[in-house]
């Protein structure tokens, strides 16, 4: 039976979803991608040596505070940086990358929206502490974009060129038809407003204060928002409360994600003023 190199991605295999939704997914990719290169009739696609199947998974750490680079991405499968760069240039190689990270992201999602194990760190932590760049950035495009309609398209604020380039790696996710309950949409909701505020503290301002008050501030407008067109507004409808629907209305007039963009700008310029001091 095939044995993954050991995988750095966590060091507590039993409490990390990255971590446990690899081991799951790994021997799939491996039945359908790997396998013998031997007696492979020409015109036929070779198949993959299973390291090279879990490289693809590996790169959705990729950028995260223990794989901030592909050296360490390299490291963990066993093969040079200098291979696991001319892997990144082949078509089929970047499929199965592309596949592994919109499976991820929408299982992810599907987490989200149900109850949270209490043994397992918040998603919040597990964005920050386990998720790839890349992947951090296709779970919010699921999200704001595709599933609560937040943002007509997500465009990833702020990534520097490298990141940039990398995100195009994976642009157009494919089309799921997902659908949520109420509930589920309430919950997703509260768990993007918590992604969207902690993705405000990855700037490194050096200011903790100002990032603690842009954080707030992200989540209290989102979640007002939430709750002012939903609840409130299904509230004053059923009892003809047109002005309160006007009051709303009002309020609701710059969306939120509007007002986010406006905190991650405001918290760049103290980052990139704190630099050139």
């Amino acid at each position: 039976m095939y044995r993954a190199p050991k995988s750095l991605v966590s060091p507590d295999k039993t409490h990390s979803f990255l971590v446990g939704w690899s081991e799951r997914k790994l021997p799939i990719y491996i039945a359908e991608y790997g396998g013998e290169r031997a007696g492979v009739p020409k015109g036929e696609d070779i198949p993959f040596p299973r390291h090279k199947v879990q490289a693809a998974v590996e790169l959705l750490t990729y950028g995260s505070p223990k794989h901030e680079t592909l050296t360490t991405i390299a490291r963990t499968v066993r093969v040079s940086s200098a291979l696991l760069r001319v892997w990144r240039t082949e078509k089929r190689f970047l499929t199965v990358y592309r596949r592994a990270l919109w499976e991820c992201a929408d299982d992810f999602i599907q987490l989200l929206a149900s109850s949270w194990q209490e043994q397992r760190p918040s998603p919040s932590e597990e964005f920050c502490r386990f998720f790839g760049v890349v992947l951090q950035h296709a779970i919010l495009q699921r999200l704001c974009a595709d599933v609560l309609r937040m943002v007509p398209k997500w465009i990833p604020p702020g990534l520097p060129p490298k990141w940039l380039s990398e995100y195009r790696l994976v642009e157009n996710p494919p089309k799921r038809p997902t659908s949520f309950s109420e509930d589920e949409i309430r919950l997703l909701k509260s768990n993007t407003s918590m992604l969207l505020s902690t993705n405000l503290q990855r700037l490194g301002t050096r200011e903790p204060g100002l990032e603690r008050w842009a954080s707030m501030m992200a989540m209290h407008d989102l979640m007002t928002e939430t709750f002012l067109q939903k609840d409130l507004r299904e509230e004053a409808e059923r009892c003809g409360c047109d002005s309160v629907i006007k009051s709303i209305n009002f309020i609701t007039s710059q969306p939120a994600m509007d007002r986010y963009q406006a905190l991650y700008r405001h918290l760049h310029s103290a980052n990139k003023g704190r630099r050139s001091r």
